[in-house]
């Protein structure tokens, strides 16, 4: 899935479907681990509604607050004062036959096409195992899940996934509603106007609860394998304010991932601190405004992408620029296309660097998260993308690389998140080397 939203909650769907009667607000701290990658949150529940603060590193971080009593996810960038509202629709809902009208709130087309039927088929096995964890009693589960895909179904998907954890029974009221679980709204393909069918078939007596430690592994197409695991390193009963779990006074609303991540317009940047504006010709580049003394100055080329994928290179090298000016070295777009024509846009803008960016990597994992997470009995996972920015600086002039280097980024929610949080590394190296330089 190319997530406009990141949710970042491994247990945030489990939790979902959790329920029992209203006791002390709740604090837990949570470690999620998978190769070469490991962040660290916190998690919060008082009554209906559950707050996740995802550390990722880097500077990186998400809010993610699911308010049952408003059926609706809302995720929250702090550095840029923005939140998006994503709403939730019930399990039994999203699989109903023949569906062709939007649910509530959904900003996805009524679909035009019928797709075909998407099976999600779940067991799950109570180890008869049990310990204590945090004062409770902690039951060993496992569960396996495999999807098929009838041959006219909008979303091909051949998938196995297996969990093995130990769940408790907390005692609070969160739990949207215990009959038809709610779960945050997925787009089920790259073409919205078709819709299939889901439908789940469930085996198995054992009972889950709430994920203390589970560890997740995702079969994928070549024999490829992807594991993680979530694990809860604290909880505590603690009287939790209210105001945790609603959107900050003075939050703008995002209305996509791009706005929620603060990203900026290449044109708004370079309108920053009085710079010209106008639609960028290769062969007529725009002026900049005067350089003052003393600073610095990045021409950024056009990015490019090596791979695959479909990534908006316009975000990447905005974030890039954005980065770079937030770390007080000037930094200006460069879109002439050939050397020479860059080299010569970068004297007239008096640049003193020319930075040129590829995506060398950008791949996914693994993916599981909305229906297929709720079928499995496990939550908010996403697809784990992996990206690679290549990036070389010149000094204007000279056609030797003063940095060769790479960044690198992995996230468990959507690419634009790995590139973004890929473009701050190199923005960081890119300044600190020519500030040696200086």
């Amino acid at each position: 899935m190319k997530s406009k939203w990141i949710t970042t909650i491994v247990a945030l769907i489990l939790s979902l479907s959790a329920a029992a009667t209203v006791s002390a607000d709740i604090k837990m701290k949570t470690k999620n681990t998978s190769p070469g990658n490991t962040s660290e949150g916190t998690v919060y529940i008082k009554g209906v509604r559950h707050r996740s603060d995802q550390s990722y590193g880097a500077g990186f971080e998400m809010v993610t607050i699911t308010q049952c009593d408003l059926k609706r996810s809302v995720q929250i960038n702090d550095k840029a004062r923005t939140y998006m509202v994503t709403p939730l629709v019930s399990e039994s809902s999203s699989a109903t036959p023949g569906a062709d009208k939007p649910a509530p709130n959904s900003t996805r087309p009524a679909a035009t096409r019928r797709g075909g039927i998407v099976t999600y088929n779940s067991t799950i096995t109570d180890t008869g195992e049990r310990k204590k964890m945090f004062g409770y009693t902690a039951r060993h589960i496992k569960t396996s899940m495999n999807v098929e895909s009838s041959p006219d179904a909008c979303n091909q998907s051949r998938m196995r996934m297996e969990t093995d954890g130990w769940y408790i029974d907390l005692e609070f009221s969160f739990g949207c509603d215990v009959d038809k679980p709610l779960m945050p709204v997925v787009p089920q393909s790259a073409r919205p106007e078709c819709q299939d069918e889901i439908r789940f078939k469930r085996s198995g007596a054992g009972k889950l609860g709430y994920p203390v430690l589970v560890t997740t592994t995702i079969y994928l197409d070549g024999g490829h394998t992807s594991n993680s695991t979530t694990e809860v390193v604290e909880l505590t009963t603690t009287p939790l304010d209210a105001a945790l779990f609603e959107v900050p006074a003075g939050y703008t609303e995002a209305k996509s991932y791009q706005q929620l991540m603060g990203i900026p317009s290449v044109e708004s940047i370079t309108q920053g601190g009085g710079r010209h504006t106008t639609v960028q010709q290769p062969n007529n580049p725009p002026s900049a405004a005067a350089k003052q003394p003393g600073k610095i100055r990045v021409g950024v080329v056009n990015i490019a992408n090596k791979t695959d994928r479909s990534p908006s290179l316009y975000n990447v090298r905005s974030r890039l620029i954005s980065n770079i000016i937030d770390s007080d070295v000037d930094a200006v777009p460069l879109d002439s296309r050939t050397p020479a024509e860059i080299e010569a846009e970068a004297k007239q803008k008096d640049c003193d660097y020319i930075l040129y960016t590829d995506i060398g990597v950008l791949k996914t994992s693994g993916k599981v998260g909305g229906l297929l997470g709720r079928a499995a009995g496990v939550g908010g996972i996403r697809e784990k993308v992996e990206a690679r920015l290549d990036f070389r600086l010149f000094p204007v002039g000279s056609a030797t690389a003063l940095l060769t280097s790479s960044a690198t980024a992995k996230d468990e929610s959507s690419e634009d998140a790995s590139l973004s949080m890929a473009s701050g590394q190199e923005a960081r190296a890119v300044v600190v080397e020519v500030r040696k330089r200086k």
